[in-house]
């Protein structure tokens, strides 16, 4: 029905125009909804984007990371080999920080050390990929005697015994101790060739002296002995000290040497040899030093420690130190040898003796807190949690576990065990060098 009155038309105008002006709005609003989708569909796509590009970049460089760790552990295979050590690595994690083991800002800190000396993570780096790129040449560098040490391994859990072993080199620096496992040595062997003072890497100076004592009425060695004795013991020590001798020489100046050898160790008490020894062997009572061979080459786990520098070979068994132990039943054809004899009873008195030691200790160390690995509440509570180690360590002062400190500090500043007087020595694992594939 057609709209006659002009009120009714004014109105109806007024309702078409707000109609409009909704319309209008509605449209615009429509727009400004579709218009944010595109922008945020945009930003979506800028930020997958972004996100995407990270996840490679962080992908890269884990991939760089597991490359160079890769590297790093073949590296610390061939410099073992070399300087005949194993590596230690020193490295804290956010569990350890809990533990009171490191200070918060040295989280992620790493520092690798062989034989001792502390080797850059740059030169292992580098002798990983002098490795490397040796495994595709005629001359593949020799890594035969690394422990397989790896950065999943970490500090590795040590071995088993491992703080026995570790109390083992400490009674070897212990002055007293020295002397009665160097007696042992000296009467077990000395049946054997350059056996008894011949053990030692200083015997001929050491019988120079005793010669000119005995000469001088000071000590008797023998009534077998002349003079003559003694001049040949010392003409060929001359001639083995010659650079310039041929090896013919030096083979016969040996046996003449042996001669003189024998009739000390047959007949004089170790009591009157071992201050002899104890003047060339070492300068001070905690010397620990590591033997070369004649192209001054590091000898794997050829270590001397204390007065008398008796050697890691009659202290630590195969599963320390591997085939560089005096850990054998038997030689190759079935017979017991002085060495052999001499290990063995070595061991039974440092089982004997460090009782007293032991027992001051808390449980040795591992990197592994709770009842099993990976990080679990068991970490957090219960009699193995973090803070109840925690409290263990802080009852143990570990430089008084011996009354003389310098015992402990200087196996420690050697390298040669952890703070909680673990061993830190492994043996050689022989492995299958990784290829540049791998």
């Amino acid at each position: 029905m057609p709209i006659n009155k002009p009120n009714a038309r004014v109105y109806n105008i007024k309702a078409s125009l707000n109609a409009l002006k909704y319309d209008v709005s509605g449209t615009m609003s429509q727009s400004k909804i579709v218009q944010k989708g595109i922008i945020d569909r945009e930003n979506d796509e800028q930020r997958f984007y972004e996100a995407s590009s990270a996840f490679l970049e962080s992908l890269s460089t884990l991939n760089e990371v597991k490359d160079n760790n890769k590297l790093i552990e073949l590296g610390a295979s061939s410099l073992e080999t070399k300087l005949g050590a194993p590596l230690i690595y020193e490295g804290n994690t956010p569990l350890d920080w809990l533990a009171g083991r490191t200070d918060f800002s040295d989280i992620n800190n790493q520092k690798f050390f062989i034989g001792g000396k502390e080797i850059s993570e740059g030169a292992l780096l580098a002798e990983g990929r002098r490795v490397r790129q040796s495994f595709a040449t005629d001359n593949p560098v020799d890594v035969s005697g690394g422990t397989g040490w790896t950065f999943k391994q970490g500090q590795r859990k040590s071995i088993e015994n491992a703080q026995k072993f570790g109390l083992y080199t400490a009674l070897a620096q212990d002055p007293k101790h020295s002397y009665n496992i160097g007696e042992i040595i000296y009467n077990e062997t000395k049946d054997e060739y350059f056996g008894g003072i011949g053990r030692w890497s200083t015997y001929s100076k050491a019988i120079k002296d005793m010669i000119q004592d005995a000469r001088d009425g000071k000590i008797f060695i023998s009534e077998t002995l002349s003079d003559a004795d003694y001049n040949q013991f010392l003409k060929a020590t001359e001639i083995l000290n010659d650079k310039e001798a041929s090896k013919d020489a030096r083979k016969t100046a040996k046996k003449q040497q042996a001669f003189l050898v024998d009739a000390i160790s047959q007949n004089v008490n170790f009591s009157t040899v071992a201050p002899y020894l104890d003047k060339y062997e070492s300068t001070t009572p905690y010397d620990i030093n590591q033997n070369v061979d004649s192209n001054n080459k590091p000898l794997p786990y050829s270590f001397d420690l204390g007065s008398l520098q008796n050697n890691l070979q009659w202290l630590l068994p195969q599963e320390a130190i591997g085939s560089a132990s005096y850990d054998f039943a038997e030689d190759s054809q079935g017979n017991t040898m002085g060495e052999y004899s001499a290990f063995n009873k070595v061991k039974e008195y440092l089982d004997k003796n460090i009782q007293q030691y032991s027992d001051k200790l808390p449980p040795a160390y591992t990197p592994n807190f709770g009842k099993k690995e990976g990080f679990d509440f068991g970490d957090l509570v219960g009699d193995n949690s973090i803070f109840n180690k925690r409290k263990q360590n802080e009852q143990t002062n570990y430089m008084n576990v011996f009354e003389d400190p310098n015992i402990y500090q200087s196996l420690l500043d050697a390298k040669l065990i952890n703070p909680d007087f673990t061993t830190t020595f492994r043996p050689p694992a022989m492995f299958k060098p990784f290829t540049e594939n791998e």
